[in-house]
């Protein structure tokens, strides 16, 4: 049982960082698209005012994106918990990251981030 448990948890580690991996991918494609945008709008001698909707949507991403991956940073934590009370084995994963302990993380509301 304990075999299977470890294939279990570390097929669903994997899928986690992966998940983890594709949102912060997605995070800097928006990011860079975001970067672009007004660079080729002042070397196409566009004016500011042409494409303002998009860059307003292309801001929404942006910030959508980045509570995404604040959602996945909840769901990791909270997988961590579940796995310690069904007392499964831990098993490390990552590319070599330092994980900061819980204790010192502090949940910061978008209002005061502003």
């Amino acid at each position: 049982m304990l075999k299977e448990r470890r294939e279990i948890v570390e097929g669903l580690r994997d899928q986690l960082q992966e998940t983890e991996l594709a949102v912060e991918s997605a995070l800097v494609a928006i990011g860079q698209l975001v970067t672009a945008l007004p660079i080729a709008r002042a070397k196409a001698n566009i004016s500011p005012v042409a494409g303002q909707a998009a860059f307003d949507s292309m801001a929404a991403a942006l910030a959508g994106i980045v509570r995404v991956r604040g959602h996945m940073v909840d769901a990791h934590g909270h997988l961590e918990q579940t796995r310690g009370q069904f007392r499964m084995p831990v098993v490390g994963a990552g590319a070599g990251y330092e994980k900061p302990p819980a204790a010192q993380l502090e949940i910061v509301p978008t209002s005061a981030a502003a």
